[in-house]
């Protein structure tokens, strides 16, 4: 039976369990340590035969104070010395409401100061001198716009832009005849062209409160022809004013803005220039270009999306041929971003990717051929989770083969084969030229089984390179690949050397986990894995998928593709593939001779770090025995603990 009992320190009443009679216990209160009495220790005396407790007093402040109690509540004062204690010990008793009522005091005083050096020496100071934030401006209507226009340099325009910005939308009219009246004088300076362009985006910001003055509007920014230095500008000012009949030209122009950032960021990344000023400038620059011309093509999508995302997929395939483009994946990454809202948010939101997928799924299902194609691998390319809607779409172009002309054949088959799995030839193409008829009629008979393949005529050759230049990164690359030769035991020092020459995760890991290999070599997959998980590759997460379920191959392959998975899972703490639901590794006896040592499943399981152990130690739901279990988990932690090797 639970005991009601004092603290002797506080004398807070308490409740103690019969598990803690006899035991030495801390006060919630006061934090002192005290013995809770045994129940049979306890006099049981009725109440009127209980003798009166010993009355005592401290002697500082003469409060009435328990029998066994060791400090005063009030002063505070050691009882057995009659000694204030130190202040180390005092503070503990101090009350709550003792330390609010201070700070209250100590913020009313820091208050009163401020106010009384305000009162003091605000009667030194002129009325005029005081900050008016919303202060109209001394200057007419007609005199802003002819500064901002006549700006000498980059300061004044942006001191008049300054100066405008709370009268924008009021002067606005003015801005654009004085524009109109600027263009016809026929001047022109690089300076001048800066000031009529910031003209041009004032007249676009305020668009939606001018809708009558449109039209006159629109005629200034016609006169402005491509050849022009401001026709960028006034392209995105017409789409901002809902011209949809620009949507082609601003489309070619955010094109030629994003190959040329792509350019430039490839030249960074190879000539390692991270912290070259002048590079930076200039990738800067770009980024600026490539954001200042999406907004119009923001603007043209809430009108009619199809005029932009339909063109833009369109020209995917063209993008190949760009330097700096890997596969098409830095174009689909730069497309998917222009489909997302233009509203900035510093949290995920579920919009923020639904909504791309929604324009491309749309794409997909009324574009042409090469752009259904298109907008299917760039919703693979950056939506693993809407991998499924992907092979959906991967159905529909099997069904629109019979129609294309043998260029997209040739795409929509190198498409199929891509996000489907299937191997239509040999192997699986690494472009989409490399596609040839003979694979075509396999797809077409894959989507129509009871057709005979009927091509339209001969595919496009794949290009013939007279000249081949390998990088340093790719010979190193391939050096080491090359001493994988020896067999398991250089895959350590391999994928140690990997580390520390900073390859990380090379293009080349891609076509080691290429899944279309027949009999692929096994160590140098395994090499691939475990750099993947070491490196935190996400991009090779389908590839890893269908090593998994590669039912050719044996069982320990597919189990350490799994695992593969399962770090990258652990690494991005999201649970994508499950793992270790159903993990299985088939016969361990052969391990370390015709398979990978038990050292290998550790590295791959490590990088994942204690979460990835944490998971499978837990887990009840694989197929795995307790002695496999152990195994794994085992070499997990002997490959956390392992020093790798010097670099070479």
């Amino acid at each position: 039976m639970p005991l009601k009992i004092r603290c002797p320190h506080c004398h807070r009443v308490l409740v103690a369990e019969d598990a803690a009679s006899g035991q030495q216990k801390l006060c919630p209160a006061c934090k002192q340590a005290f013995m809770v009495p045994r129940a049979e220790d306890l006099p049981r005396l009725s109440s009127r035969d209980a003798p009166l407790p010993e009355r005592r007093q401290c002697p500082r402040c003469k409060t009435e104070v328990g029998p066994s109690t060791r400090y005063c509540p009030k002063c505070p004062t050691d009882l057995r010395t009659g000694q204030l204690l130190p202040w180390s010990q005092r503070i503990r008793y101090i009350r709550w409401q003792t330390w609010v009522g201070a700070a209250v005091g100590l913020i009313a005083l820091v208050i009163m100061a401020v106010v009384s050096v305000q009162w003091l020496g605000g009667g030194e100071q002129a009325v005029e001198s005081r900050f008016q934030p919303f202060a109209r401006s001394t200057h007419s209507e007609t005199e802003l716009p002819e500064r901002l226009l006549n700006a000498a340099n980059r300061d004044e325009r942006w001191s008049v832009l300054t100066e405008l910005k709370v009268h924008e939308p009021g002067i606005a009219l003015a801005v654009a005849t004085a524009l109109r009246e600027s263009l016809v004088s026929g001047e022109r300076t690089w300076n001048i062209d800066q000031n009529r362009r910031a003209a041009i985006d004032l007249l676009a910001r305020n668009a939606h409160q001018h809708a009558n003055d449109l039209p006159g509007w629109l005629a200034v920014l016609y006169e402005l022809g491509s050849g022009d230095a401001l026709y960028p500008s006034a392209v995105r000012a017409r789409a901002l004013f809902g011209d949809t009949s620009v949507a082609g030209e601003l489309v070619e122009l955010w094109l030629a803005a994003q190959r040329r950032l792509l350019l430039l960021e490839r030249i960074r990344s190879v000539a390692d220039r991270d912290e070259d000023v002048g590079t930076a400038v200039a990738v800067g620059t770009a980024q600026a270009d490539v954001a200042y011309l999406a907004h119009g093509l923001r603007a043209l999508v809430m009108n009619d999306e199809k005029l932009v995302f339909d063109a833009l997929c369109e020209r995917y395939w063209d993008t190949w041929q760009w330097l700096g483009q890997d596969a098409g994946d830095a174009y689909a990454d730069a497309v998917f971003e222009l489909a997302r809202t233009d509203e900035a948010s510093l949290t995920f939101r579920p919009e923020d990717v639904r909504e791309p997928r929604d324009v491309l799924k749309r794409v997909a299902e009324r574009a042409t051929p090469r752009a259904r194609a298109a907008a299917a691998l760039v919703i693979g390319r950056r939506g693993p989770q809407y991998r499924s809607l992907a092979r959906r779409i991967c159905d529909t172009l099997g069904a629109l083969l019979p129609e294309c002309v043998p260029v997209d054949q040739q795409r929509m088959t190198w498409t199929i084969s891509s996000l489907r799995g299937r191997i239509f030839g040999a192997a699986l193409a690494a472009h989409p030229l490399d596609v040839r008829e003979q694979e075509i009629a396999a797809a077409w008979k894959w989507a129509h089984p009871d057709q005979t393949p009927a091509l339209a005529g001969p595919v496009p050759q794949p290009p013939v390179l007279d000249y081949l230049a390998v990088t340093p990164q790719r010979q190193l690359e391939q050096e080491l690949l090359n001493q994988l030769d020896s067999g398991w035991d250089a895959v350590d020092e391999v994928s140690d050397g990997w580390r520390w020459q900073r390859l990380g995760c090379a293009p080349t890991l891609g076509d080691l986990l290429n899944p279309a290999q027949q009999e692929p070599d096994r160590v140098r997959l395994v090499l691939a894995m475990i750099v993947v998980a070491e490196h935190n590759c996400q991009q090779y997460r389908p590839q890893l998928e269908l090593w998994r379920d590669a039912v050719d191959q044996p069982e320990w392959l597919r189990g350490l593709a799994y695992c593969t998975l399962g770090s990258l899972d652990a690494q991005s703490d999201d649970a994508l593939s499950g793992w270790p639901v159903g993990l299985m590794l088939g016969d361990t006896a052969a391990f370390g001779i015709d398979a990978p040592p038990w050292e290998f499943f550790g590295r791959v399981i490590a990088a994942g770090g204690n979460t990835a152990r944490r998971v499978l130690r837990d887990s009840a739901a694989t197929d795995l025995t307790p002695a496999v279990r152990t195994k794994l988990l085992e070499a997990a932690r002997r490959a956390a603990e392992r020093v790798p090797s010097q670099a070479p």
